[in-house]
C-alpha cells in the first residue's frame, strides 16, 4: 500500500505530466487524437478539431470514421482492426469531409498503446504537404536559376567589356562630326547599361558584392530617359519634373536603374493610353533617423538611411 504522502506526490506528478502532454498537443499545427479499438475519439487537440470542423467537446466520444468520406469508412475500420492485431502497416490515406464539406485528403499515422486498447494518431493534410513541397521545389529551382544566371551574366559581362572597349577606342579616334560618332556613343551607353544588368544578376546569384556610391538621381533619370521612352506606348509619353539642388543619394547605380525601369514599365501598363507618366524628384520630409552620415568633398554631410 502506497503511503498517503507519496500517493499525493504521484498525483501531482501525473497532473503535471498530463498538463505538459496537453500543452504539446495544443502547440502542434498537426492534428493529434486518441482513438479506442472501435475508432471512438477519446482525446484530440484543437488542430484536429479545426480540420474536422467542430468543437472539441462535441467531437469527444464520437466515431472518427463518421467524419470521413462514405467510401473510406469501412476501409478505415479494417485498417484499425489490422493495426491492433499487430500489423506493420501503421499509415493510411483517407478523405476527411471537413467543415466546408470539401474532401481533404489526409494521411493517418497511428501507433497503438502498450495496453492494446488505444491508438495515438497524427493527421497530416496531404494537400498542404504537397503545397509545401512545391514551394520548396520552387525555391530550389529559383536557386538553380540564380546560379545559371550568374554564370551567364559573368560570360556576358566579359563580352560587353570587349564591345565597350573597342567602341571606346574607336570613339577616341573619331571626330565628333563623323556620322558614326553618335552611333559609337550609343554603343558605349548601351554597353554600360548592359553592365548594370549583369551586375544585378551577379549580385542575385551571390557572385558579386554591390558597391553603392553617391549618385545624382536627376542625371540618372535624364540619362535613362531615351530607354524608358521605349518601354511605353508612344501615345502615353513620359514627362519629367526634376527638382533643383537635390542632395545626392547613397545607392548602387544598377539597382536605381532597375527600379526606374520597373516603375515606368508597370506605370505604362496601368495608364493604357489614358494619361501620361510623370517622373518627379524633390526634397521630402521624413522622420526616420539616419543609419550613418557621409562627408562629401566639400565638407557637407549627407545622411543615409537603409530601407
Amino acid at each position: 500500500m502506497i503511503p498517503k504522502g507519496e500517493s499525493k506526490d504521484l498525483e501531482i506528478q501525473a497532473r503535471i505530466a498530463l498538463e505538459r502532454y496537453e500543452a504539446l498537443m495544443e502547440l502542434s499545427s498537426n492534428g493529434f487524437l486518441v482513438l479506442d479499438r472501435d475508432g471512438t475519439i477519446l482525446h484530440l487537440n484543437s488542430a484536429c478539431a479545426d480540420s474536422i470542423g467542430n468543437e472539441k467537446d462535441d467531437l469527444l466520444n464520437t466515431l472518427f470514421s463518421s467524419y470521413l468520406k462514405q467510401c473510406d469508412r469501412d476501409f478505415f475500420h479494417r485498417f484499425l482492426d489490422r493495426l491492433f492485431e499487430g500489423s506493420k502497416d501503421k499509415c493510411c490515406e483517407v478523405s476527411l469531409l471537413g467543415n466546408t464539406h470539401k474532401n481533404q485528403l489526409i494521411q493517418f499515422d497511428a501507433m497503438p498503446s502498450k495496453n492494446g486498447f488505444e491508438t495515438f494518431a497524427v493527421l497530416t493534410n496531404l494537400e498542404e504537404k504537397m503545397q509545401r513541397e512545391e514551394s520548396q521545389n520552387a525555391a530550389l529551382r529559383i536557386q538553380a536559376i540564380g546560379q545559371l544566371a550568374g554564370g551567364i551574366a559573368h560570360d556576358f559581362n566579359n563580352i560587353l567589356s570587349v564591345i565597350e572597349g573597342y567602341a571606346s577606342a574607336l570613339l577616341r579616334i573619331s571626330p565628333p562630326d563623323e556620322p558614326a560618332y553618335v552611333a559609337l556613343q550609343e554603343i558605349c551607353s548601351a554597353s554600360a547599361h548592359g553592365s548594370y544588368l549583369t551586375k544585378q544578376m551577379l549580385a542575385f546569384s551571390d557572385r558579386q558584392v554591390l558597391r553603392p556610391s553617391l549618385l545624382d538621381l536627376n542625371a540618372m533619370i535624364v540619362e535613362t530617359l531615351p530607354l524608358l521612352m521605349r518601354l511605353v506606348d508612344p501615345k502615353i509619353g513620359i514627362e519629367t519634373n526634376l527638382g533643383e539642388n537635390l542632395n545626392r543619394v547613397w545607392a548602387e547605380s544598377g539597382q536605381v536603374w532597375q527600379v526606374l525601369i520597373c516603375l515606368v514599365f508597370h506605370a505604362g501598363e496601368r495608364v493604357q493610353q489614358r494619361g501620361k507618366i510623370r517622373i518627379q524628384t524633390c526634397h521630402a520630409e521624413r522622420e526616420i533617423e539616419p543609419d550613418f552620415e557621409i562627408e562629401t568633398e566639400g565638407g557637407r554631410k549627407v545622411e543615409s538611411t537603409r530601407f
